[in-house]
């Protein structure tokens, strides 16, 4: 496999592994943050390097920590967790402060060598625990989520209309952030909405978990089904805003499966999205070096797009109610 079918693969592992580095679990929101991982090391085990199944994505820190480490224990194995044959849990427990602690020889050694307890790990994860509890205490209404919505959608119109006159760097700027915001509003929404239906009924949460990829590979013991119970919910919660709600493909699939909805047609949608992508990351220019036209009427175009669709959305999931 050449270096071009190695750039190729790398979405594709992305799309596999949920946008999120096999290991500590940070979300990757573009393919130059992540590496092309190999379990086994290609150093160690150069028949493995090519093997589908040896290969996963990584953050580029994990990547960099792991390198060819690879410890083996008493017996020949591997004393480091393997991603998608073991669960984490039966290894690592994380503490109230965010640390993690090994559960056996194997976790320890994990945490170890990948260093997940850097600063930086721990500061998500208590980010994440206070997540948790504030959802728990506020719970935005249906009507709340959409109005939220429109209201940005709204400030975003007006905003629109103001002319610096004789400041053009300042207007182009201004009208990036109108655009990008645009698309970050509709991907609240998404989020927001998704996470209040399926927190609503038990029944959208039951097929979430049954038809969301990631909950397919759990494993677990008949001992530990009421634990994990208790758990789902939680769980359900982190995926579900750990999802990149700009990949409309892959969230029009998690609306239809969990909801049993027709979900709208988002071609026009998605040109905005890409066109974001190259205003956040590319500083405007597209592949071919040329730069975006942001003017008035093309935030005006995104605004009633993301507009329309969403209120074809909610014509769909106002009948769930």
């Amino acid at each position: 496999m050449n270096r071009i079918n190695f750039r190729k693969l790398k979405p594709e592992l992305l799309e596999k592994f949920n946008n999120k580095c096999v290991y500590c679990g940070v979300k990757l929101y573009e393919p130059m943050m992540a590496d092309i991982e190999h379990f086994y090391p290609k150093s160690i085990y150069p028949h493995l390097a090519l093997d589908m199944d040896n290969l996963l994505i990584a953050c580029k820190a994990c990547n960099m920590l792991k390198s060819n480490k690879f410890p083996l224990d008493g017996d020949g194995n591997s004393l480091l967790i393997h991603p998608v044959k073991e669960n984490f849990s039966d290894h690592i427990i994380q503490l109230k402060n965010g640390y993690l602690e090994g559960k056996t020889e194997k976790g320890q050694a994990t945490i170890d060598i990948l260093q997940l307890n850097r600063s930086s790990l721990i500061e998500q994860r208590v980010l994440d625990m206070i997540d948790m509890e504030f959802d728990d205490t506020i719970n935005l209404s249906n009507s709340e989520i959409y109005s939220t919505f429109k209201d940005s959608l709204n400030k975003i119109g007006e905003l629109n209309l103001i002319d610096l006159e004789g400041q053009e760097d300042l207007q182009n700027y201004m009208k990036y952030m109108l655009y990008s915001n645009t698309i970050t509003a509709l991907e609240t929404y998404l989020c927001d909405r998704f996470v209040s239906l399926v927190n609503k009924e038990d029944k959208h949460l039951r097929n979430f978990v049954q038809t969301f990829k990631d909950f397919g590979e759990e494993k677990f013991t008949l001992n530990q089904i009421f634990n994990k119970y208790d758990e789902i919910k939680n769980k359900s919660n982190k995926e579900i805003k750990d999802v990149i709600y700009h990949n409309l493909p892959k969230v029009s699939g998690m609306y239809r499966d969990t909801f049993d909805i027709q979900f709208p047609v988002f071609n026009e949608v998605m040109k905005s999205v890409n066109i974001r992508h190259d205003l956040v990351h590319r500083n405007g220019k597209t592949k071919d070096g040329n730069f975006h036209i942001v003017d008035k009427n093309l935030i005006d175009e995104v605004v009633n797009n993301c507009i329309k669709f969403v209120d074809l959305l909610e014509e769909e999931l106002n009948q769930l109610d």
